[in-house]
């Protein structure tokens, strides 16, 4: 794989590559470059746009929290704190499975 990326990022290697080709193969070879990175920027889009949204969201939750008198530290009690299926209160190792 770093061949390959080497090979696309080094105008010389792409040169050389590009004389054994036909100016069709070249081309076409050129189209499938362009298709895929078009494909790229579309999935990078749709990941900003998805953390875009997810930002809103905790926006508009942390405004009616602000609205409805909720601070952060009433929620830290509800949700902030590990329920371990340990049982033993001093535990010598962290426990490997906890319950969120």
């Amino acid at each position: 794989m770093n061949e390959l990326v080497r090979g696309l990022t080094n105008l010389r290697s792409l040169r050389a590559a590009v004389r054994e080709l036909t100016l069709e193969q070249a081309e076409n070879a050129l189209e499938k470059l362009q298709t895929a990175i078009e494909e790229k920027r579309a999935n990078e889009a749709e990941l900003i746009k998805a953390e875009t949204e997810r930002k809103e969201r905790l926006a508009k939750y942390k405004e009616l929290m602000e609205k409805e008198g909720i601070t952060p530290e009433e929620l830290h009690e509800i949700f902030g704190t590990k329920n371990c299926i340990n049982s033993s209160k001093t535990c010598s190792t962290p426990c490997k499975i906890c319950v969120y």
